[in-house]
């Protein structure tokens, strides 16, 4: 089916108002779901929080690598894309959604490159809050390079094709760039 499909699914069948997503090489911190769930009860316009991933075994270049990239530059582009007042991306290793808010727009697209991307441009469009919780720690599994083959290809398709002609006009607007509603 594939995990967008997958998703309305586990949706569809679930009873919460905060659904967690999280990859399958992945594990949260104990107070992970805590750090989230204050967001949601807190501001009623978040749509989805997303987190902090680390990487747990560095053993070998590539997951050190992945150290670097994890701790340095997406911790540093969620962060200052937060005080801009804007989280444009959700990392799908680490989410949690508000239901009322996916339902409102559409549910997970089972066509989009990337899940996460998608369904944070669709929030965003509809003018949901996303937030950043640095506390919000996921530990994920560092990757050898024959992994390298199976996760990175999504994530490189949607970085290099992420602006698809369909969300132009929000890319376009000042609106993107919008203050928060706190």
């Amino acid at each position: 089916m594939g995990k967008a499909p997958g998703l309305n699914l586990a949706l569809a069948m679930s009873h919460g108002e905060i659904i967690v997503t999280l990859d399958a090489d992945s594990m949260l911190d104990e107070r992970a779901i805590e750090w989230a769930v204050w967001h949601f009860i807190t501001f009623p316009r978040v749509g989805a929080v997303t987190g902090n991933p680390r990487v747990r075994n560095r053993s070998t270049l590539l997951a050190k690598i992945q150290t670097a990239e994890y701790s340095s530059v997406i911790g540093l582009i969620k962060r200052v894309q937060r005080l801009m007042g804007k989280v444009m991306t959700v990392s799908g290793v680490v989410a949690a959604w508000r239901r009322s808010a996916i339902i409102h727009v559409g549910l997970w697209n089972t066509v989009a490159i990337t899940d996460d991307i998608e369904m944070t441009w669709k929030l965003e469009t509809h003018f949901w809050d996303i937030r950043y919780e640095p506390n919000r720690i996921c530990w994920m599994l560092g990757h050898r390079l024959s992994h390298l083959l199976i996760f990175v290809p999504p994530w490189l398709r949607a970085t290099f094709f992420g602006l698809e002609w369909r969300h132009r006009s929000y890319y376009l607007s000042l609106s993107a760039f919008r203050q928060p509603m706190d």
